[in-house]
């Protein structure tokens, strides 16, 4: 019910402090810029140097292990997981839940027996891999003048048969991480773009087009995939004033 917020910037000396009450959001009889939130900027107490905790505080519900995985899942989709940043890491301390402690980690997807590569230059380039194999290069114009790029695209494919999960590791786990994972989700600047890539958000239709042709498509939950954009480079891009995914234009 309640979040406490604390962040200080790279050389800064002061930290800025506030707090939450979400009960406040839930009045329907509300407009948004009733509810007031108090913050302040105080000398730095809590942070030896930059960084951000969020403490939360009157849980809704008890916590079991199952809802534990689903957290640990969805903070370590914050971010690509072959994102060069290696300076933001994930790392979870858990007394009830020790096995999974340390740093979060998509180890899973070094298993897949399919990757794909495609990095689109904005113009009329596409370069593509498979696997470990060499980048190749060919023409791509999007028909009727579409602008769009430049973008990177990762691929991880898996087979739902019982014998190509058993060989990834115990089918209960592999199953269930794949439910967590599976779908295309976006990345802006490094970072997730809500709702792309929830279980069940199929936006690229991949389960229509399946049906359409079985042996040659792969289906949504086949897939784990990664797409990769920036701002300066997709300003087109914008989000909704809802913050639920991107407005829908050529």
């Amino acid at each position: 019910r309640r979040l406490e917020l604390v962040s200080r910037c790279p050389g800064a000396t002061d930290e800025i402090h506030a707090s939450f009450d979400w009960d406040e959001f839930d009045n329907d009889a509300r407009y948004l810029s009733d509810v007031s939130n108090r913050w302040e900027s105080r000398p730095a107490r809590e942070l030896a140097r930059h960084g951000t905790i969020l403490r939360m505080s009157g849980l809704r519900a008890g916590w079991n292990e199952r809802m534990f995985r689903r957290l640990c899942n969805r903070l370590l989709r914050l971010r690509p997981p072959f994102s060069e940043q290696a300076d933001f890491r994930i790392h979870v301390e858990s007394d009830e839940f020790p096995d999974y402690s340390g740093e979060l980690r998509a180890d899973f997807l070094d298993k897949a027996p399919y990757c794909a590569e495609a990095i689109f230059d904005g113009r009329q380039g596409i370069e593509l891999r498979l696997g470990s194999g060499d980048w190749v290069r060919q023409p791509f114009a999007f028909p009727g003048g579409l602008e769009c790029g430049p973008v990177r695209i990762r691929l991880h494919a898996f087979d739902l048969e019982t014998e190509s999960l058993a060989r990834m590791g115990p089918r209960l786990d592999v199953r269930s991480w794949l439910r967590e994972w599976s779908g295309i989700s976006v990345y802006r600047d490094g970072f997730r773009v809500w709702p792309y890539g929830e279980p069940h958000d199929d936006w690229l239709r991949l389960d229509q087009r399946r049906v359409n042709n079985p042996t040659v498509k792969l289906s949504n939950n086949q897939i784990v995939g990664f797409v990769e954009i920036t701002r300066d480079g997709n300003p087109e891009l914008r989000d909704q004033t809802n913050r639920e995914g991107l407005i829908n234009n050529k």
